[in-house]
């Protein structure tokens, strides 16, 4: 399902209960996601290609995690990337379009 130009999100599993899922994104080359606060801890897996988020690259196999409060910087994909996200369940598409890029 699209998210945002260039960015794909195919949710794999959601806890509603809970408040987290599991998706799988897939990042076209040049896309970017703008910054955004974590309100859950969050889990990522770098399947392939790269993404760069405050300046460091992370490759296939990387693995990130961000902390419950912790705000990501814009991160973006100048290759290209698929990866996958354990997290918070994401708000919708009109809520990302409205955040700065």
């Amino acid at each position: 399902t699209p998210l945002l130009p260039g960015v794909e999100v195919k949710t794999l599993r959601k806890d509603i209960a809970a408040g987290t899922q599991t998706t799988l994104w897939r990042v076209q080359p040049g896309a970017r996601v703008p910054g955004h606060l974590h309100s859950r801890e969050e889990e990522c897996l770098i399947v392939e290609g790269s993404i760069v988020h405050d300046g460091v690259e992370y490759v296939a196999g990387d693995f990130l995690f961000a902390y419950p409060g912790e705000r990501h910087k814009v991160f973006e994909s100048p290759r290209g990337a698929l990866f996958l996200i354990r997290g918070e369940l994401m708000p919708d598409a009109t809520v990302l379009a409205k955040l700065p890029r």
